[in-house]
């Protein structure tokens, strides 16, 4: 997995602006004052905790679950660890655009569902 992250990265241009590295994400990073985190992972809500302590203050979390099972998770751990704010969940939907002259159109095909992405920030110590 990290080096098909590296390679995309190279092919993005962007492995020059990102640090690659492997661990096990729910025991937590070794920075601290992290701008943003990116999750892919199937049980996001057991990173959360060792991430707070992180993150910048109202930094993003960005998480990527396919079920509506693991959202409930993540909003169950958001509610009663009171350590972050989900701003927004979003349901990813994939339609092809088809490119004509004279006829660019949504088609008639589409994936109906890819999966959810939720939007969470870090709450500041009171």
């Amino acid at each position: 997995a990290l080096m098909s992250a590296r390679k995309n990265l190279e092919i993005l241009g962007l492995i020059d602006r990102v640090e690659l590295r492997f661990g096990d994400i729910r025991d937590g990073i070794g920075e601290k004052n992290v701008d943003a985190l990116f999750l892919d992972m199937p049980d996001p809500w057991n990173a959360l905790k060792a991430l707070h302590q992180n993150l910048k203050g109202g930094a993003p979390v960005v998480v990527f679950v396919p079920t509506f099972n693991q959202l409930e998770k993540i909003y169950n751990e958001v509610v009663e660890n009171k350590l972050f704010i989900i701003q927004e969940s979003t349901e990813i939907l994939r339609r092809k655009i088809e490119v004509k002259r004279g006829a660019i159109r949504p088609s008639t095909q589409m994936v109906g569902h890819t999966g959810y992405i939720i939007l969470l920030r870090k709450i500041l110590a009171t």
